[in-house]
């Protein structure tokens, strides 16, 4: 019995903390000013950061998204962008014909979108946006939409 507990210790320990811990969808209750910091440090720190169109949709298991870029804002130019669902506070893709502007991690094969690092889970979304907006020097198109939402066709 010790062994059996001590197995499972050993593959609990292996396990990512984001995938063993899982994740909240509780928004986040912060200040305007709170939001933008939040948006400046993931600006920061984001490895890429893309206006992108779904091109082909997962189903957040087995099969990535594949995301067209429209325009690299920041990190490496690619045409396209394979996306892999790593946790549940992974952006879903499954609206084909979506655009929008995202942070990325990963790469170079395969990329996810954090929820958490793209704002979603804030109260304050909007502000969120515009402050990163502000600091790529371009307002997103009217047409590009929010993620995590199903839109009417």
């Amino acid at each position: 019995m010790a062994r059996l507990v001590i197995l499972f210790i050993a593959v609990l320990g292996a396990l990512s903390a984001e995938v063993a811990i899982g994740c909240s969808p509780t928004k986040l209750t912060q200040t305007i000013s709170d939001t933008k910091v939040m948006a400046r440090k993931a600006f920061q720190s984001a490895q890429t950061i893309a206006d992108v169109e779904v091109i082909a949709v997962g189903n957040d298991i087995e099969n990535s998204a594949v995301l067209r870029a429209l325009k690299v804002w920041k990190g490496m130019p690619k045409n396209t962008f394979n996306i892999q669902v790593r946790t549940s506070c992974d952006i879903g893709f499954w609206q084909k014909g979506n655009r929008l502007r995202l942070i990325l991690i990963g790469g170079p094969k395969h990329y996810s979108a954090s929820q958490i690092s793209n704002g979603v889970l804030t109260d304050e979304g909007a502000v969120f946006n515009r402050e990163l907006d502000r600091l790529i020097g371009s307002n997103r198109p009217h047409d590009f939409r929010l993620p995590n939402i199903m839109y009417d066709p």
